[in-house]
């Protein structure tokens, strides 16, 4: 031990100092008897750490330094952690390299357990510690995962230090307190504490450190004060005007959105003469959004119920939307009648409204108005779809929706250019009926079909009209481009999978997508409604589309690797059935031989690392449906190849 200590101190080549390590480790017992020992250990470990830290932090002397320096003290600890736990604290105190301040920390948490009389204290250096880094390096994650798994006390510590934090550590103390508030032992007090400190940020931080504290997820948490979020709100509204690009206001928007009821009087606010344009439109449009996924909040302090302070909030929102609905000079009308749709189709907004909205929704989809009536039928498509719609609603609505999905097409699309301030601005008219009409009338056939008051025999013309237009477009009939095309797959898909489909409808559904199957978005709507109607009736079409996906490998039988893993992906759903049945005459393309194709296509692409393939297996051969005897070869194959990769 002696001589593994003297060469150490006298510096030696990275793999002979390893060993060296490794000598030490074994000999813990012996290394730590002594005090003074113990002490020089550890002074001589800290002087490797800070020279390796050099050479830079991602080096790979580093990596393996800390790796086997962490052995060596957890060993000391297990055996000496009296005699170890002081000379750590005092060689924290002195420590001057971020490294081994980082290391020495971490040290203390192995031996400080939760609860113990210093873990205050140590948690007190750690946030003081992340607070001075500036960058989210090696040493603050390290830190922070640990801190985030002390609980309340270690974001007490951290939100106490993240006023005077520099600005790279303020942006990680955020995204280590929004962990910890994401944890089931959260408590209120968290989630008060940790949304104080973003809405700090929010409102006296730099523009970088806004759109980090916009990327917290526990703002929208119900635990979250009520006067806090509105606060919040209010705080993330002001922030859009600071930004350029459109993710960084879908950021701000998205977290207002899930709010709540707090965030209605901000963007109430909004809506007034006073505001630009823009951010009226946006408020009315948010307030649709927020109404259509809001939850219920919890009772407040004076007794009033969480639904009953929601449904006092989305009518003071309705009673403004309305007003602004007449408004002929509001800046985009249409967002408003959206709006009014999203919030009357919540079950906490106010029942006495609904005849009202409804007729003013109706009339306005029925005008002849090109930019209003879209908007206005969108907004009633919320409505029918809703529980409290009614059989003469859904089919009003119903007969506005397919009149808009067959509407005449545009003779021509015209272009025209205007000059302005020297560049040249190309305006299109004539497509609105394929970027904004047929979206609305596809997307409101497929929520009204989905609806739970919608019938059976509703969603069943529902599932055939939109089939129909399907094969129009695959006999080219019909153009309605990739979007409108990708949308009506999609709508298809979503139809079948619901419980409500029958049968019949549902393989007819699957027969009509066939004819694009080679198409990526096609092909998954197939096999995912295939793997969920496990019947016997659709066993032989399952059969005999896998088959033909497995067919589209090229004359070397490789798929093309763009498309590789979704074809695997498809391929499993379809293995993944209890029911495949072929004919009986059939010899060549039966069941099993399907399967044992997949799972020969699963192995390779788990071998040449295609997304998802290994996972796939995995299910395979856990999954009952299949044969005892090719789970077992499943099994077999994973073992070969892993005892493989190990060599």
């Amino acid at each position: 031990m002696l001589c593994a200590l003297a060469a150490l101190k006298g510096g030696v080549e990275r793999v002979l100092k390893l060993r060296l390590l490794e000598v030490l480790i074994s000999r813990a017992d012996a290394a730590g008897r002594s005090a003074a020992r113990l002490s020089e250990l550890l002074r001589v470990l800290l002087g490797l750490i800070a020279a390796a830290n050099k050479l830079g932090p991602s080096s790979r002397d580093v990596e393996d330094l800390l790796g086997q320096s962490h052995r060596l003290v957890k060993e000391l600890g297990r055996r000496h952690a009296e005699s170890l736990l002081p000379i750590l604290k005092t060689e924290r105190a002195r420590a001057a390299d971020v490294a081994v301040e980082a290391f020495l920390l971490a040290s203390l948490f192995d031996l400080i357990s939760p609860g113990q009389k210093d873990e205050e204290a140590l948690l007190g250096w750690s946030a003081e510690y992340l607070s001075r880094d500036v960058e989210e390096g090696r040493g603050s994650r390290a830190i922070g995962a640990l801190m985030s798994r002390r609980g309340s006390l270690a974001l007490v510590k951290m939100c106490e230090v993240f006023v005077d934090a520099t600005p790279g550590a303020q942006k990680h103390l955020l995204i280590v307190l929004d962990e910890m508030c994401r944890r089931s032992a959260a408590t209120g007090d968290d989630f008060a504490r940790a949304s104080g400190v973003v809405l700090a940020a929010m409102e006296s931080g730099s523009k970088a450190l806004r759109m980090a504290a916009m990327e917290c997820r526990l703002v929208f948490d119900t635990r979250v004060p009520p006067e806090t979020r509105r606060l919040l709100a209010e705080a993330f509204l002001d922030s859009t005007r600071d930004f350029s690009f459109s993710f960084d206001i879908e950021k701000a928007e998205t977290a207002v959105e899930r709010m709540g009821a707090p965030a209605v009087d901000p963007l109430l606010s909004r809506l007034g003469k006073d505001r630009a344009p823009n951010e009226r439109a946006r408020a009315a449009r948010l307030l649709g959004e927020l109404a259509r996924i809001a939850k219920t909040e919890p009772t407040d302090e004076k007794g009033e119920s969480g639904f009953s302070w929601l449904q006092r909030k989305l009518t003071d929102a309705l009673r403004r939307l309305e007003a602004a609905s007449l408004d002929v000079d509001f800046p985009d009308r249409g967002e408003v009648f959206c709006a009014l749709g999203k919030i009357i189709s919540s079950p906490a907004a106010s029942i006495e409204a609904n005849a009202i909205v409804a007729r003013t929704l109706l009339d306005a989809a029925a005008s002849s108005d090109p930019t209003l009536a879209p908007r206005a039928l969108e907004g009633a498509s919320f409505l029918a779809s809703s529980r409290r719609a009614t059989p003469e609603l859904i089919a009003e609505t119903l007969t506005l929706l397919k009149s808009a999905l067959d509407s005449p097409e545009p003779e021509q699309i015209q272009t025209t250019s205007i000059d302005s301030v020297g560049d040249t601005v190309f305006e299109i008219h004539g497509g609105e009926r394929y970027a904004i009409d047929l979206p609305i009338a596809l997307s409101g056939l497929e929520r009204v079909a989905l609806a739970p008051n919608c019938s059976s025999a509703t969603t069943r013309g529902i599932a055939l009209l939109l089939l129909e237009r399907w094969k129009d477009i695959c006999r080219g009939t019909r153009i309605w481009g990739p979007a409108n095309a990708s949308a009506l797959n999609e709508a298809l898909r979503s139809i079948a999978l619901a419980e409500k489909c029958d049968a019949d409808i549902r393989l007819e559904i699957v027969k009509g997508l066939l004819a694009r199957l080679t198409q990526t978005a096609t092909m998954h709507a197939i096999s995912e409604i295939l793997a969920a109607d496990d019947t016997r009736s659709s066993s032989g079409v399952a059969l005999s589309v896998g088959f033909a996906i497995l067919g589209r490998h090229d004359a070397e039988g490789r798929f093309d690797e763009t498309d590789r893993g979704d074809i695997l992906q498809a391929l499993a759903r379809i293995a993944a059935r209890k029911i495949l049945v072929a004919p009986a005459s059939e010899t060549t393309q039966t069941p099993d031989a399907f399967r044992r194709s997949v799972i020969n296509e699963l192995i390779k692409g788990a071998k040449d690392n295609v997304p998802g393939a290994a996972r796939a297996l995995d299910d395979l051969s856990k999954n009952d449906a299949l044969p005892t005897e090719l789970r077992a070869e499943i099994e077999r194959r994973i073992r070969t190849r892993r005892e493989l990769v190990r060599r």
